[in-house]
Protein backbone atom coordinates (compact mmCIF):
# COMPACT_ATOMS: atom_id res chain seq x y z
CA UNK A 1 0.00 0.00 0.00
CA UNK A 2 1.35 3.16 -0.92
CA UNK A 3 0.63 6.98 -0.45
CA UNK A 4 -1.15 6.91 -3.62
CA UNK A 5 -3.37 4.43 -2.98
CA UNK A 6 -4.12 5.23 0.71
CA UNK A 7 -5.74 8.71 -1.17
CA UNK A 8 -7.40 6.82 -4.06
CA UNK A 9 -9.08 4.81 -1.73
CA UNK A 10 -10.51 8.00 0.54
CA UNK A 11 -8.53 6.86 4.10
CA UNK A 12 -10.72 7.96 6.70
CA UNK A 13 -9.30 9.82 9.45
CA UNK A 14 -10.68 10.87 12.51
CA UNK A 15 -9.77 13.62 15.14
CA UNK A 16 -10.14 14.42 18.50
CA UNK A 17 -8.56 17.71 19.69
CA UNK A 18 -7.93 19.21 22.96
CA UNK A 19 -9.52 22.28 23.47
CA UNK A 20 -12.01 24.03 22.61
CA UNK A 21 -12.19 25.62 18.37
CA UNK A 22 -9.87 28.77 19.01
CA UNK A 23 -6.30 28.20 20.40
CA UNK A 24 -2.98 27.02 19.64
CA UNK A 25 -3.66 23.31 19.56
CA UNK A 26 -7.22 23.73 17.69
CA UNK A 27 -5.19 26.02 15.17
CA UNK A 28 -3.16 23.54 14.24
CA UNK A 29 -5.49 20.49 14.27
CA UNK A 30 -7.89 22.85 11.67
CA UNK A 31 -4.60 23.37 9.37
CA UNK A 32 -3.43 19.61 9.16
CA UNK A 33 -7.79 18.44 9.07
CA UNK A 34 -7.71 21.08 5.78
CA UNK A 35 -4.48 19.78 4.54
CA UNK A 36 -5.07 16.15 4.91
CA UNK A 37 -8.69 16.51 2.80
CA UNK A 38 -6.89 18.77 0.05
CA UNK A 39 -4.67 15.58 -0.19
CA UNK A 40 -7.88 13.08 -0.62
CA UNK A 41 -8.07 12.04 2.76
CA UNK A 42 -11.67 11.71 4.38
CA UNK A 43 -10.62 13.67 7.76
CA UNK A 44 -13.10 14.77 10.60
CA UNK A 45 -12.87 16.67 13.38
CA UNK A 46 -14.38 16.77 17.09
CA UNK A 47 -13.33 19.57 19.75
CA UNK A 48 -12.83 18.02 23.07
CA UNK A 49 -15.03 20.23 25.18
CA UNK A 50 -13.23 22.12 28.13
CA UNK A 51 -14.56 21.51 32.08
CA UNK A 52 -16.43 18.54 31.58
CA UNK A 53 -17.00 16.48 34.72
CA UNK A 54 -19.21 13.81 33.90
CA UNK A 55 -17.00 10.95 33.10
CA UNK A 56 -19.09 9.67 30.99
CA UNK A 57 -18.77 12.30 28.14
CA UNK A 58 -14.90 11.06 27.85
CA UNK A 59 -16.64 7.06 27.04
CA UNK A 60 -19.21 8.70 24.34
CA UNK A 61 -15.96 10.57 22.81
CA UNK A 62 -14.73 7.41 21.67
CA UNK A 63 -17.84 5.37 21.35
CA UNK A 64 -18.19 8.35 18.57
CA UNK A 65 -15.40 7.36 16.49
CA UNK A 66 -17.04 6.87 12.58
CA UNK A 67 -17.76 4.17 10.75
CA UNK A 68 -15.11 2.54 8.80
CA UNK A 69 -12.40 4.60 10.31
CA UNK A 70 -9.11 3.86 9.56
CA UNK A 71 -6.71 5.86 11.75
CA UNK A 72 -8.00 8.10 15.05
CA UNK A 73 -5.70 10.90 15.67
CA UNK A 74 -5.69 12.54 18.80
CA UNK A 75 -4.04 16.26 19.44
CA UNK A 76 -2.81 15.26 23.10
CA UNK A 77 -2.70 17.84 25.67
CA UNK A 78 -2.55 17.09 29.75
CA UNK A 79 -5.78 19.24 29.99
CA UNK A 80 -7.83 17.22 27.39
CA UNK A 81 -11.25 17.96 29.20
CA UNK A 82 -11.26 18.69 32.76
CA UNK A 83 -8.02 20.40 34.16
CA UNK A 84 -7.58 18.91 37.78
CA UNK A 85 -7.43 15.61 39.73
CA UNK A 86 -9.83 13.93 37.77
CA UNK A 87 -8.40 14.53 34.70
CA UNK A 88 -5.90 11.63 35.45
CA UNK A 89 -9.09 9.44 35.31
CA UNK A 90 -10.37 11.23 32.43
CA UNK A 91 -7.55 10.67 30.12
CA UNK A 92 -6.85 7.07 31.05
CA UNK A 93 -10.86 6.24 30.99
CA UNK A 94 -10.90 7.96 27.43
CA UNK A 95 -7.83 6.22 26.12
CA UNK A 96 -8.49 2.81 27.38
CA UNK A 97 -12.34 2.75 25.78
CA UNK A 98 -10.74 3.62 22.12
CA UNK A 99 -8.30 1.03 22.62
CA UNK A 100 -10.67 -1.54 23.05
CA UNK A 101 -12.70 0.12 20.35
CA UNK A 102 -9.63 -0.19 17.93
CA UNK A 103 -9.72 -3.50 18.89
CA UNK A 104 -12.83 -4.17 17.60
CA UNK A 105 -13.16 -1.72 14.71
CA UNK A 106 -9.67 -2.17 13.76
CA UNK A 107 -8.58 1.30 13.30
CA UNK A 108 -5.23 2.77 14.52
CA UNK A 109 -4.46 5.24 17.29
CA UNK A 110 -2.42 8.03 16.46
CA UNK A 111 -1.09 10.36 19.32
CA UNK A 112 0.59 13.97 18.57
CA UNK A 113 2.54 14.99 21.87
CA UNK A 114 1.83 18.60 22.20
CA UNK A 115 3.02 18.50 25.66
CA UNK A 116 4.82 16.16 27.91
CA UNK A 117 5.18 16.11 31.29
CA UNK A 118 7.59 14.07 33.26
CA UNK A 119 7.14 11.98 36.38
CA UNK A 120 10.42 13.45 38.16
CA UNK A 121 9.19 16.89 37.76
CA UNK A 122 5.66 17.82 37.52
CA UNK A 123 4.11 20.95 37.10
CA UNK A 124 1.01 20.24 38.80
CA UNK A 125 -0.98 18.85 42.23
CA UNK A 126 2.19 18.66 44.18
CA UNK A 127 2.95 15.08 45.83
CA UNK A 128 0.64 13.69 43.79
CA UNK A 129 1.97 15.25 40.69
CA UNK A 130 4.51 12.14 40.26
CA UNK A 131 1.23 9.84 40.38
CA UNK A 132 -1.17 11.58 38.47
CA UNK A 133 1.89 11.85 35.37
CA UNK A 134 2.62 8.34 35.67
CA UNK A 135 -1.38 7.32 35.15
CA UNK A 136 -2.25 9.33 32.51
CA UNK A 137 1.77 8.57 30.35
CA UNK A 138 1.37 4.85 30.78
CA UNK A 139 -2.79 5.29 29.41
CA UNK A 140 -1.15 7.45 26.44
CA UNK A 141 1.81 5.61 25.60
CA UNK A 142 0.56 2.40 25.92
CA UNK A 143 -2.45 2.94 23.98
CA UNK A 144 -1.02 4.12 21.04
CA UNK A 145 0.17 3.04 18.04
CA UNK A 146 2.34 5.72 16.95
CA UNK A 147 3.48 9.23 18.63
CA UNK A 148 4.26 12.24 16.59
CA UNK A 149 6.90 14.84 18.34
CA UNK A 150 7.68 18.11 16.75
CA UNK A 151 11.34 18.34 17.97
CA UNK A 152 14.26 15.69 17.86
CA UNK A 153 15.01 16.28 21.71
CA UNK A 154 11.53 15.42 22.81
CA UNK A 155 11.74 12.09 21.19
CA UNK A 156 14.46 11.67 23.00
CA UNK A 157 12.82 12.13 26.21
CA UNK A 158 9.58 9.88 25.26
CA UNK A 159 12.51 6.94 24.56
CA UNK A 160 14.19 7.77 28.32
CA UNK A 161 10.49 7.35 29.92
CA UNK A 162 10.30 3.89 28.11
CA UNK A 163 8.90 4.21 24.60
CA UNK A 164 9.91 2.18 21.88
CA UNK A 165 11.70 4.24 19.40
CA UNK A 166 10.09 2.45 16.20
CA UNK A 167 6.72 4.03 18.02
CA UNK A 168 7.87 7.85 17.49
CA UNK A 169 8.16 9.77 14.56
CA UNK A 170 9.55 13.20 14.28
CA UNK A 171 7.58 15.81 11.58
CA UNK A 172 7.60 19.32 11.32
CA UNK A 173 4.76 21.77 13.34
CA UNK A 174 3.77 23.25 10.69
CA UNK A 175 3.42 27.16 9.22
CA UNK A 176 0.08 28.08 8.51
CA UNK A 177 -0.30 30.34 5.52
CA UNK A 178 0.01 33.69 6.25
CA UNK A 179 -2.30 36.50 5.54
CA UNK A 180 -0.46 39.44 4.45
CA UNK A 181 -1.92 43.17 5.27
CA UNK A 182 -0.84 46.70 5.69
CA UNK A 183 1.54 47.43 8.81
CA UNK A 184 -0.02 50.62 9.59
CA UNK A 185 -3.04 49.67 8.73
CA UNK A 186 -3.08 47.06 11.23
CA UNK A 187 -1.47 48.95 14.09
CA UNK A 188 -4.43 51.66 13.51
CA UNK A 189 -6.81 48.96 13.43
CA UNK A 190 -5.61 47.88 16.99
CA UNK A 191 -5.65 51.32 18.21
CA UNK A 192 -2.47 51.67 18.33
CA UNK A 193 -0.01 54.74 16.29
CA UNK A 194 1.30 53.28 12.83
CA UNK A 195 4.71 54.68 13.69
CA UNK A 196 4.71 52.89 16.76
CA UNK A 197 7.41 50.15 17.06
CA UNK A 198 5.46 47.20 18.49
CA UNK A 199 6.54 44.25 20.37
CA UNK A 200 4.17 41.56 20.90
CA UNK A 201 3.72 38.30 23.42
CA UNK A 202 1.02 36.27 21.68
CA UNK A 203 -0.91 33.09 23.33
CA UNK A 204 -2.83 32.46 26.35
CA UNK A 205 -1.42 33.96 29.31
CA UNK A 206 0.61 31.53 32.27
CA UNK A 207 3.26 31.95 33.85
CA UNK A 208 5.49 29.62 32.08
CA UNK A 209 5.40 31.69 28.68
CA UNK A 210 7.20 34.27 30.91
CA UNK A 211 5.02 37.40 30.09
CA UNK A 212 6.37 38.99 33.43
CA UNK A 213 9.86 39.27 31.77
CA UNK A 214 8.89 41.00 28.79
CA UNK A 215 7.08 43.46 30.94
CA UNK A 216 9.92 43.95 33.23
CA UNK A 217 12.17 44.31 30.36
CA UNK A 218 10.35 46.54 29.07
CA UNK A 219 10.94 49.65 31.41
CA UNK A 220 14.17 49.75 30.39
CA UNK A 221 14.29 49.17 26.25
CA UNK A 222 15.85 52.44 24.77
CA UNK A 223 13.48 52.86 21.94
CA UNK A 224 10.15 52.64 24.13
CA UNK A 225 8.18 50.37 21.69
CA UNK A 226 4.25 49.74 22.54
CA UNK A 227 4.09 46.15 24.24
CA UNK A 228 1.45 44.22 22.92
CA UNK A 229 -0.40 41.08 25.33
CA UNK A 230 -1.92 39.41 22.35
CA UNK A 231 -3.96 36.71 24.75
CA UNK A 232 -6.17 35.95 27.91
CA UNK A 233 -6.57 33.31 30.11
CA UNK A 234 -7.48 30.15 27.92
CA UNK A 235 -11.12 28.19 29.23
CA UNK A 236 -9.25 25.70 30.85
CA UNK A 237 -7.33 28.27 32.69
CA UNK A 238 -6.66 27.75 36.66
CA UNK A 239 -7.04 30.65 39.40
CA UNK A 240 -3.51 31.00 39.82
CA UNK A 241 -3.61 31.67 35.60
CA UNK A 242 -5.94 34.32 36.57
CA UNK A 243 -4.06 35.77 39.57
CA UNK A 244 -0.66 36.01 37.39
CA UNK A 245 -2.89 37.99 34.48
CA UNK A 246 -4.12 40.71 37.87
CA UNK A 247 -0.36 40.83 38.47
CA UNK A 248 0.54 41.59 35.14
CA UNK A 249 -1.66 44.76 34.91
CA UNK A 250 -0.58 46.09 37.97
CA UNK A 251 3.36 45.61 36.64
CA UNK A 252 2.88 46.83 33.37
CA UNK A 253 3.39 50.75 32.08
CA UNK A 254 1.48 52.83 29.55
CA UNK A 255 2.69 51.43 26.65
CA UNK A 256 1.54 47.93 27.54
CA UNK A 257 -1.85 46.94 25.76
CA UNK A 258 -3.61 44.09 26.49
CA UNK A 259 -6.06 42.53 23.73
CA UNK A 260 -7.45 39.55 25.98
CA UNK A 261 -8.56 36.74 23.97
CA UNK A 262 -7.96 36.76 20.14
CA UNK A 263 -10.51 35.64 17.52
CA UNK A 264 -8.84 33.36 14.59
CA UNK A 265 -9.76 36.43 11.91
CA UNK A 266 -7.46 39.00 14.36
CA UNK A 267 -4.30 36.70 14.49
CA UNK A 268 -3.40 37.94 10.79
CA UNK A 269 -3.89 41.46 11.90
CA UNK A 270 -2.15 40.99 14.66
CA UNK A 271 0.73 39.72 13.03
CA UNK A 272 1.45 42.33 10.51
CA UNK A 273 1.14 44.60 13.41
CA UNK A 274 4.20 43.26 14.99
CA UNK A 275 7.64 44.28 14.49
CA UNK A 276 9.36 42.02 16.79
CA UNK A 277 7.86 38.85 18.62
CA UNK A 278 8.98 37.74 21.72
CA UNK A 279 8.85 34.14 23.43
CA UNK A 280 10.70 34.14 27.11
CA UNK A 281 9.07 31.01 27.68
CA UNK A 282 10.42 29.42 31.17
CA UNK A 283 9.81 26.07 29.99
CA UNK A 284 7.82 24.49 26.79
CA UNK A 285 7.64 21.08 24.63
CA UNK A 286 6.69 23.02 21.62
CA UNK A 287 5.12 26.22 20.41
CA UNK A 288 2.81 26.91 17.82
CA UNK A 289 3.19 30.51 18.02
CA UNK A 290 6.92 30.27 17.14
CA UNK A 291 5.74 28.93 14.04
CA UNK A 292 3.01 31.85 13.26
CA UNK A 293 5.83 34.13 13.77
CA UNK A 294 8.35 32.71 11.30
CA UNK A 295 5.28 32.35 8.65
CA UNK A 296 4.82 36.06 8.70
CA UNK A 297 8.72 36.55 8.77
CA UNK A 298 8.34 39.19 11.92
CA UNK A 299 11.86 38.79 13.71
CA UNK A 300 11.65 37.07 16.77
CA UNK A 301 12.97 37.09 20.01
CA UNK A 302 13.25 33.55 21.99
CA UNK A 303 14.34 31.92 25.34
CA UNK A 304 17.61 29.38 24.41
CA UNK A 305 14.98 26.48 25.67
CA UNK A 306 15.98 23.32 23.73
CA UNK A 307 13.07 23.50 21.43
CA UNK A 308 14.20 26.60 20.54
CA UNK A 309 17.54 25.93 19.81
CA UNK A 310 16.84 23.29 17.70
CA UNK A 311 14.86 25.54 15.34
CA UNK A 312 18.04 28.25 15.29
CA UNK A 313 20.72 25.42 14.28
CA UNK A 314 18.64 24.42 11.45
CA UNK A 315 16.99 27.47 10.11
CA UNK A 316 19.34 30.55 12.01
CA UNK A 317 15.63 32.23 12.28
CA UNK A 318 16.04 33.49 15.93
CA UNK A 319 17.43 35.59 18.54
CA UNK A 320 18.31 33.67 21.51
CA UNK A 321 18.60 35.07 25.11
CA UNK A 322 18.88 33.52 28.64
CA UNK A 323 16.32 32.24 29.60
CA UNK A 324 14.53 33.87 32.44
CA UNK A 325 17.42 37.47 32.47
CA UNK A 326 15.58 39.93 32.07
CA UNK A 327 18.64 42.05 31.26
CA UNK A 328 19.30 39.74 28.55
CA UNK A 329 15.85 40.01 27.12
CA UNK A 330 16.17 43.52 27.70
CA UNK A 331 19.60 43.54 25.94
CA UNK A 332 18.72 41.36 23.22
CA UNK A 333 15.57 43.82 22.13
CA UNK A 334 16.88 46.53 22.31
CA UNK A 335 19.88 45.31 19.85
CA UNK A 336 17.32 43.61 17.44
CA UNK A 337 14.92 46.88 17.44
CA UNK A 338 17.91 49.32 16.47
CA UNK A 339 19.41 46.67 13.76
CA UNK A 340 17.52 46.59 10.42
CA UNK A 341 20.47 44.80 8.61
CA UNK A 342 20.00 41.62 11.64
CA UNK A 343 15.73 42.12 10.79
CA UNK A 344 16.18 41.83 7.43
CA UNK A 345 18.40 38.58 7.85
CA UNK A 346 15.63 36.64 9.78
CA UNK A 347 13.28 37.78 7.58
CA UNK A 348 14.86 35.71 4.88
CA UNK A 349 15.70 32.67 7.32
CA UNK A 350 11.95 32.83 8.28
CA UNK A 351 11.21 32.19 3.99
CA UNK A 352 13.08 28.97 4.12
CA UNK A 353 11.49 28.03 7.35
CA UNK A 354 7.93 28.47 5.72
CA UNK A 355 8.61 26.64 2.63
CA UNK A 356 9.87 23.80 4.55
CA UNK A 357 7.28 23.59 7.32
CA UNK A 358 4.24 24.14 5.37
CA UNK A 359 0.93 21.96 6.57
CA UNK A 360 0.92 20.53 2.88
CA UNK A 361 4.60 18.94 3.98
CA UNK A 362 3.26 18.26 7.40
CA UNK A 363 0.18 16.63 5.98
CA UNK A 364 1.67 14.19 3.40
CA UNK A 365 4.27 13.13 6.50
CA UNK A 366 1.27 12.60 8.35
CA UNK A 367 -0.06 10.32 5.95
CA UNK A 368 3.29 8.55 5.65
CA UNK A 369 3.06 7.59 9.67
CA UNK A 370 -0.61 6.30 9.04
CA UNK A 371 0.62 3.93 6.53
CA UNK A 372 3.25 2.61 8.51
CA UNK A 373 0.88 2.12 11.62
CA UNK A 374 -1.70 0.18 9.03
CA UNK A 375 1.02 -1.60 7.53
CA UNK A 376 1.92 -3.08 10.95
CA UNK A 377 -1.40 -4.67 11.34
CA UNK A 378 -0.62 -6.66 7.63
Amino acid sequence: MTLNHIVQSKMKIHIFSAGIEMGGIASYTKCLRDAESKLGLDTTCTFIAPLKRNPVYYLRLAYKVPQDCNVVHVQFDYVLGKLGAMTGIYIPLFYGYLKVQSWIRHFKIVTTMHEIWERQNPPKFGRLGSIYVELINRAVFSSSDCLIVFAGAVGNRLKMQGVPADKIFLTPHGSPPPRYMDRRLCKRRLGLDPDAKVVTIFGFVKRSKGHDLLIRAARHLSQAPVVLIAGGLSANARADDAVYLERLKRMASGRTVFLGTISDEMISVIMNATDIMVLPYRALTHSGIVNWALTYGIPTVASNLVYFKEIHMNYSCLVLFDSGSVPSLTRTIDRLLGDSQVQAKLRSACQKYRNENSFSRVAEETCAIYLRCLKRSD
